[in-house]
Order: C-alpha cells, then sequence, then structure tokens
C-alpha cells in the first residue's frame, strides 16, 4: 500500500459546518442493512473516541517532546471534534432511544470513568504502567480506524454518492482528520517506553472477533429496527461492498495484521494524498474552517 512520505501534517482540530435535519433514515440509498452497518459509527464511534482522548490526555503528564505534546492536544481535540459531529447525526437519526444502543454507550461510559478513577489512584510507577496498557489499545484501535479511514477516501472501494450528502462530509472529514493523527497514540506510546508484547497482547484476539462483533452488532440492531425487522445477510453485505456501498469486511480484513510486524509504524498504513485531495477539493462544509487561516495568510503578506 501507498504511504506519502514527508512530514506529518499538523494536527488541529477542524469544525465542520454539517446539517442533518434532511438526511434520512436509511442514509446509504435507502437500504436499511447498509445504513445499519454504517450507524455503528454515530453511535459507538462517540464513546470509543472518549475513551482514546482519555487515554492520550492520561498520559500527557509524562511526555517531555515538546511537538508530540503539541500533536497529544491535537489529537485529543480532533477526536473530542468526531465524537459531537457522530452523537449529532445519532441524534437526528434517533439512535439513542433504542434501549440497547442507550444501555450499551452508558455502559462504556461508565466503565471509562471508572477506569480513570482507578489509573489517577494509582501510585508511581504502577500509574505509568496503567497509562501505557490504556495507551496499547488505543493504539490498536486507531490502526483499524486509519484502515477505515483510507478505505473510506478510496473512491475505488467506498462510493460517496451512495451516501446522503451531509452524512458523506461527517464520513470524509473523519476520514481525514485519523490519518493525519493514526501516528500520534503509537508515538506517545514508543516515547513513554511501550513495548511491542503490551502493543500487540489484544490485536489477534480482536482481529479474529470483529467480524462476528460487527455482524451480531448490526443484525441486532437491524431487529430492532420496528420499520425492518430483519436479520444481518452476509449475501447483502457482499453485494454493497461490490456496490461500494460500505467497506468490505475482506478489504479490511486483509490490511489489519501489519499491525502484528515488529516494525510497525501508523505512517505505513494508508495514502495521505487521499486525504491531501479530498481537502484540495475544498468541501464546503469546512469552507468557515479555512476562511480564518486564509484571513491570516492575506495579513502576514501585506
Amino acid at each position: 500500500m501507498t504511504v506519502t512520505e514527508g512530514p506529518r501534517p499538523r494536527v488541529r482540530a477542524r469544525q465542520p459546518k454539517l446539517d442533518f435535519s434532511q438526511s434520512p433514515k436509511y442514509w446509504v440509498l435507502g437500504d436499511p442493512q447498509s445504513t445499519h452497518t454504517l450507524n455503528i459509527l454515530h453511535y459507538g464511534i462517540p464513546a470509543g473516541e472518549r475513551f482514546f482522548v482519555d487515554g492520550v490526555r492520561a498520559a500527557m503528564p509524562y511526555i517531555t517532546d515538546a511537538q508530540l505534546l503539541a500533536d497529544a492536544r491535537g489529537f485529543v481535540g480532533q477526536e473530542s471534534t468526531h465524537a459531537r459531529m457522530h452523537e449529532k447525526a445519532a441524534e437526528r437519526l434517533d439512535l439513542f432511544s433504542i434501549p440497547q444502543i442507550r444501555a450499551g454507550v452508558e455502559a462504556a461510559d461508565r466503565r471509562r470513568e471508572q477506569l480513570n478513577r482507578r489509573v489517577k489512584a494509582l501510585p508511581e510507577p504502577l500509574r505509568r504502567q496503567a497509562v501505557l496498557l490504556w495507551l496499547s489499545q488505543v493504539v490498536l484501535a486507531e490502526h483499524v480506524t486509519a484502515v477505515l479511514a483510507d478505505i473510506a477516501l478510496d473512491d475505488d472501494k467506498t462510493h460517496a454518492d451512495a451516501v446522503d450528502p451531509q452524512m458523506a462530509a461527517l464520513l470524509r472529514w473523519h476520514a481525514v482528520e485519523e490519518l493525519e493523527h493514526r501516528s500520534v497514540p503509537f508515538d506517545v506510546y514508543r516515547h513513554l517506553g511501550g513495548t511491542y508484547a503490551m502493543r500487540v497482547a489484544f490485536a489477534l484476539p480482536a482481529f479474529l472477533l470483529m467480524p462476528f462483533v460487527l455482524f451480531g452488532v448490526t443484525s441486532q440492531l437491524m431487529q430492532a429496527d420496528p420499520d425492518f425487522g430483519h436479520p444481518f445477510s452476509l449475501r447483502q453485505h457482499l453485494e454493497a461492498a461490490r456496490a461500494r456501498r460500505v467497506p468490505s469486511i475482506l478489504d479490511v480484513a486483509v490490511r489489519l495484521p501489519g499491525y502484528l510486524l515488529p516494525n510497525h509504524h501508523p505512517s505505513k498504513v494508508g495514502d495521505d494524498r487521499r486525504a491531501a485531495a479530498y481537502l484540495a477539493s475544498n468541501p464546503p462544509s469546512l469552507a468557515d474552517d479555512r476562511a480564518p487561516a486564509k484571513r491570516r495568510r492575506a495579513a502576514a503578506s501585506n
């Protein structure tokens, strides 16, 4: 897979302008299964992002490199914004009114808050080791999201016109920032002395279980939908993947094992040119975010 070499882009949080008020319930070409497959991004991502943010925040007191600390702050800003925007989409789709989803999100947040309290209460050096263990899980999850982000920006794998325009803008903006910050948790983990053994400890079982968990959660959501009520169909998933409505689980699966290599680094995952091309297309959702930077450059040239 292609990797763009060069300096890491500056990690900063953007504030996209998105309006989901007209987004339909089945926002992937009116296809309920494809929509429910991707809905996990809206209700599952926010709780995950908060877990990632808290893990990196817990590591900040140990970071002695100024640029890495700045990148860590940028990571926190980006992930916090992702959580807010996906929650707005979930609220529009009324996903939090589904009891299984609401209970799952609340349970995840409770576990994260308990973990925060327990880690903060630990004496050194146990606290540092607990933070490293936390970061190892963040690094693993960020590998998965970087793979998904690169696929989301690959027009040969996903078709933006298959998705409601506002939802497509949300997913592509999120993908751009995932590629921008994909190396930050890994570099923080390594900066704090994280080992290869700890990094890969959860990886193999996570990779093996991932398809079953995703398909199971999607099927549960589909059957809880009062307007649909059918279980997950692997045949329909493969058809949707061929039509580029959803990422193919096979495309994802073949790209995950690189994480297990001792010389793995997130910069080797994905193509930065896809993110750059999307930003260069001047997406309307980011127009207001670009304006202040343009004004600053104009003022500096005068």
